[in-house]
């Protein structure tokens, strides 16, 4: 139920919700897997380290003062694209920031935060997948002064509370549970990050992001043609010369039951 309705507040807020320009950054190379055709609003310019794409400045959220609302949205897609050799394991999201609640009000002040990533797995090691594998999932927002990304002067009030949200996307397990054996190598991702509040006459609010990042968590996947350890020859060998005895016996038996005659 808290993810239903997370997802009705958002879809709500994008209604009224102002959006930047997206802005494509092209595609990044990272240690063991690539970031490409990065286009984000509101989340500002990627940089790669390791298997982690940052971006800097991430400064982005909605404020207001005396009775002004404000709703603003970043939005972000991308391909999760596996190098050679290596499968993607888990695909996780992460952001910090704060917020301002502060003067005279009531609970009608307040300062929101959403996250909700949407995807599809498109290709696995063994090739491209005819049904790609969607998936969708809410951030979980949490602070010293609650949980649940909801904030009000009443309940929350404060100055420069420190808030953070988190999503981890496990796309082995969504592999495995569609009957598939491989890993994944191709996934496409898409992030909706929602800001809003409302001020009231006496009033303060503002939320803001300021560190983001996504970290992908590979695997090196199994190469098609493994070549066994000796002990595994050793066994193999021994396996073939049983089954080779085992043949040739009972021809043996009939010769010497026909000379016997």
């Amino acid at each position: 139920m808290r993810l239903l309705g997370s997802a009705i507040l958002l879809l709500l807020g994008l209604a009224s919700a102002a959006v930047a320009v997206p802005i494509d950054h092209g595609n990044f190379a990272g240690d063991s897997v690539g970031f490409g055709a990065v286009t984000e609003s509101g989340f500002g310019t990627p940089a790669v380290r390791a298997d982690r794409l940052e971006f800097f400045p991430s400064v982005f959220g909605a404020s207001g003062v005396g009775g002004a609302g404000e709703s603003n949205l970043a939005t972000l897609s991308l391909a999760v694209d596996a190098a050679s050799g290596f499968g993607i394991r888990s695909i996780g999201f992460s952001e910090r920031g704060s917020y301002n609640l502060q003067g005279i009000g009531t609970a009608a002040t307040l300062a929101r935060v959403t996250g909700m990533v949407s995807g599809e797995i498109i290709a696995l090691d063994s090739g491209p997948l005819l049904s790609p594998i969607q998936f969708s999932g809410d951030f979980d927002i949490t602070s010293v002064s609650g949980a649940g990304g909801d904030f009000n002067l009443v309940d929350h009030l404060g100055l420069a509370v420190i808030w953070s949200g988190a999503l981890e996307i496990d796309i082995e397990a969504l592999v495995q549970a569609a009957g598939f054996a491989a890993p994944a190598t191709i996934v496409n991702v898409h992030l909706d990050n929602l800001f809003s509040i409302q001020s009231e006459t006496g009033s303060i609010s503002m939320i803001a992001r300021n560190e983001f990042f996504i970290q992908v968590g590979t695997a090196e996947a199994s190469p098609p043609g493994v070549i066994p350890e000796p002990s595994s020859w050793i066994l193999m060998a021994a396996g073939i010369l049983a089954l080779v005895t085992a043949g040739c016996r009972p021809r043996r038996l009939r010769a010497n039951d026909g000379r016997g005659e």
